[in-house]
């Protein structure tokens, strides 16, 4: 096998066939679209997965209590899962859809993943950023100090206003 050019080819399916500019045009944008995605995924379970190891709140006194800990925790893990699935299908897609050989197919997968990380790795970090910041404030609540980087700069400034420190 061999990188090509060509516009005459097969994706994925026998019926998903390219003939024409026209239906490439379509499919290098699904394609990006799809890889897009693939990062946001990939990022969306890496917030989830963080939120879902945060401590409780307060300690758990009663079994009632402990079960429904254990209930929120098993649906959590269960729509981890689920993330996890759809991210391995995306993947996988992506990589068969690679595999055609067309430079056009590769470079198209190759900017909509970066594009996707681009758009969706900020805001994934501040996401955990904000989780981080809500664990440490539980855990030292009322103590403003404990959300302070070394410089005393609230390790949050763009959504913790000045008249709460």
């Amino acid at each position: 096998m061999y990188f090509h050019i060509g516009q005459k080819l097969t994706l994925l399916f026998k019926g998903w066939s390219v003939n024409d500019t026209k239906e490439l045009s379509f499919y290098l944008v699904v394609i990006f679209t799809l890889a897009a995605l693939y990062e946001c995924l990939r990022g969306l379970q890496k917030v989830f997965m963080f939120k879902t190891r945060m401590p409780e709140r307060r300690p758990i006194r009663s079994q009632q209590e402990k079960d429904a800990v254990l209930r929120k925790r098993l649906v959590m893990h269960i729509v981890a899962t689920l993330l996890y699935i759809v991210q391995v299908c995306f993947g996988y897609m992506l990589m068969l859809l690679v595999m055609t050989y067309n430079y056009i197919i590769l470079i198209s997968t190759i900017l909509g993943v970066t594009i996707g990380f681009y758009l969706s790795e900020p805001l994934i970090v501040k996401g955990i950023e904000t989780l981080y910041i809500a664990r440490i404030q539980r855990r030292f609540p009322g103590d403003q100090s404990a959300c302070l980087n070394g410089n005393g700069e609230h390790l949050l400034n763009e959504t913790v206003g000045e008249s709460s420190l």
